[in-house]
């Protein structure tokens, strides 16, 4: 299986593995330093999608982590630098509370978190916007025709969702196009069928988030799946690397978000964007998670 390098996200072609920003916040960092390093060496790496939120924050800083990728992208150049060449993603709709994670799905609250989000990231149009998590308060119409709506006064180029089902996904689509859905899924726990083949024929990007999930220790993943240890002997890669190329072999329009905290990792995840798993490596794997659901 030749892989597809690129993943076309939001009228963009962007490196199937993308970094993502959460870690770098969820706790209180002393130092910025590692993890702003870490994302300009993801970009001289070849990594042009970068991930991140509103909720990604540090308790009581608002933005923590969006200013953090402003910074680096400021830094490594504007006009055709970096700026232009990294697709950013943010989301609205979910936010930090000290120690609490909340969700306003609001159109009012979306349009608020919008507006901070540019302001934040220093940008006149936000590349692609996600709905960070559906609101049980609102209905998903009415988030979706607020992004629809930012989307048509040209505050964000694409729309995305996150943390939706394929009812869900189907019941936004009525409203407003959709360029990528981001779930979390991984090896452990693979994507439901449904949303994969549903999000192909819409020629809707499809992302995991935590894409080594339930996978650590390192020997869970032998009890997980045996023939992805074999492929990673055979290849002289780390098995992480083989269970990304795994998932990115579940169809073109599938990427992932590594959250990668130290280069090592992330080197390891950038190569799963150009292993060439085989046919019968790919269908020894499935066969391996097949039986250990």
């Amino acid at each position: 299986m030749t892989p597809r390098r690129t993943l076309a996200v939001a009228g963009r072609e962007v490196l199937r593995v993308g970094l993502g920003g959460a870690r770098w916040s969820i706790t209180d960092p002393a130092d910025d330093g590692p993890a702003e390093r870490l994302l300009a060496q993801a970009i001289e790496a070849g990594v042009t999608y970068v991930d991140t939120a509103r909720a990604y924050t540090t308790r009581g800083v608002e933005g923590h982590n969006e200013r953090l990728v402003r910074r680096v992208l400021d830094r490594l150049g504007a006009g055709a630098g970096a700026r232009d060449e990294v697709l950013v993603a943010t989301k609205g709709g979910h936010f930090r509370d000290g120690d609490r994670y909340l969700v306003d799905a609001s159109p009012a609250a979306l349009r608020a978190d919008c507006r901070r989000s540019l302001g934040l990231l220093g940008r006149e149009r936000i590349d692609l916007y996600y709905l960070h998590f559906p609101d049980p308060r609102v209905p998903l119409t009415d988030s979706a025709g607020a992004l629809a709506d930012l989307r048509r006064e040209g505050l964000v180029g694409a729309v995305g969702l996150c943390n939706v089902t394929a009812d869900q996904l189907r019941e936004a689509l009525d409203v407003v196009p959709v360029a990528a859905v981001q779930n979390p899924f991984s090896a452990a726990a693979p994507p439901a069928p449904e949303l994969v083949a549903l999000t192909a024929a819409h020629g809707i990007a499809l992302l995991a988030a935590s894409p080594l999930g339930g996978v650590r220790p390192p020997g869970a993943v032998e009890r997980l799946s045996p023939a992805a240890g074999r492929a990673a002997r055979a290849h002289g890669v780390p098995v992480p690397t083989v269970l990304l190329a795994w998932l990115l072999g579940l169809g073109d329009h599938v990427g992932v978000v590594t959250g990668a905290r130290r280069p090592a990792t992330l080197a390891a995840s950038v190569l799963a964007a150009d292993l060439p798993l085989t046919r019968a490596e790919h269908r020894a794997i499935t066969d391996d998670l097949q039986e250990h659901p």
